[in-house]
């Protein structure tokens, strides 16, 4: 991602993102109207390879306001997070809402993701505040529990009536109970797991009234050696939950290396 061609060797092998996006639409919801819900404070560092990068829940990775970390090659505790091969990064999606341009993009503030699901008529939280919150959990978290030590906060509250992926160890679907078998269901050795939305707020960066996207987002990578451990994985599956058809849709990243 990123990068001008003669560096194109080097940005490959320290850094790579890969994006993968499902839309799925609902049969029917209300209209979309911009909530009052507080930006998400959550952050957490997916750091278990070579890479330390800055995880956020408003829709945009890496930066927020003050400093910036997608540091290649990851730097020891305590050092500085240098260098930097990513400054920012931030989702881009938009289309049309019958003529309406409908668009959630941001670059450097004005986020315009907030924490937290959407009802079954499109609605967001009243208090998006009680989802604020990413996940994090890795395979030596799963293996210390299962050694006998206590398990992490993340681990014992993994967020599956909220859509977290789970492996069900007790055959009963839907619930989680980690004592029983229950287990978060995590791509590579550390996965992070938010969930957000555009809805829940104003889109003062784009001027756009809510598209009506509710987005489960896990951030994954590899501890592991060779070049799987320079890289981190990000997966968007954005469910659409208007009432009339969301065309012309396009899903990028605007990066800036």
């Amino acid at each position: 991602m990123g990068g001008n061609r003669r560096n194109t060797r080097l940005n490959n092998r320290f850094v790579v993102a890969i994006v993968l996006a499902l839309f799925s639409t609902p049969g029917s919801a209300s209209a979309q109207s911009p909530g009052n819900c507080q930006l998400g404070q959550s952050t957490v560092d997916l750091d278990i390879g070579n890479v330390r990068a800055h995880i956020y829940n408003i829709g945009g990775l890496f930066w927020r306001g003050a400093g910036n970390v997608y540091n290649v090659p990851k730097a020891e505790e305590g050092q500085p997070n240098l260098p930097n091969a990513l400054f920012a990064s931030a989702i881009w999606i938009g289309g049309l809402v019958g003529t309406e341009i409908r668009q959630a993009a941001q670059l450097y503030g004005n986020w315009e993701f907030w924490p937290g699901p959407l009802d079954e008529n499109g609605n967001p939280p009243a208090d998006c505040s009680d989802y604020d919150h990413i996940y994090l959990v890795s395979r030596d978290d799963i293996r210390a529990y299962e050694a006998g030590a206590e398990p992490t906060p993340d681990l014992v509250n993994w967020p599956v009536a909220l859509g977290a992926p789970v492996t069900d160890g007790d055959g009963v679907p839907g619930n989680y109970v980690l004592d029983a078998g229950d287990r978060p269901n995590i791509t590579g050795d550390q996965m992070a797991w938010w969930i957000m939305n555009d809805v829940a707020n104003e889109h003062l960066n784009t001027g756009s009234m809510p598209i009506g996207l509710e987005a489960r987002v896990s951030a994954f990578a590899f501890g592991r050696p060779g070049d799987i451990g320079n890289v981190t994985f990000y997966r968007y599956e954005l469910t659409y939950t208007g009432s009339r058809p969301f065309t012309d849709a396009w899903f990028g990243f605007w990066v800036d290396p």
